[in-house]
């Protein structure tokens, strides 16, 4: 069910395309679901509204998140 999920987005929106970490997103939704196309909506509406900058190719805003919260820490 992952693997479709993901290569259905994939597919769909090729920009972000996959990247480590998006699995371990999709997984608690696949869990709490227990439904293909629910999880795939989930997933979409998580990506599309919080999470697709944070894939982009040039890792711009993981790396500007993570300075942030670097810098919380010294």
């Amino acid at each position: 069910m992952l693997f479709n999920i993901i290569m259905t987005y994939s597919v769909y929106h090729p920009t972000p395309c996959y990247s480590q970490g998006m699995t371990d997103m999709l997984t608690p939704m696949v869990y709490v679901f227990s439904d293909e196309s629910l999880s795939y909506f989930a997933f979409c509406s998580l990506m599309t509204r919080y999470m697709s900058s944070l894939f982009d190719q040039d890792h711009i805003e993981i790396n500007h998140r993570l300075y942030f919260i670097n810098s919380i820490f010294r």
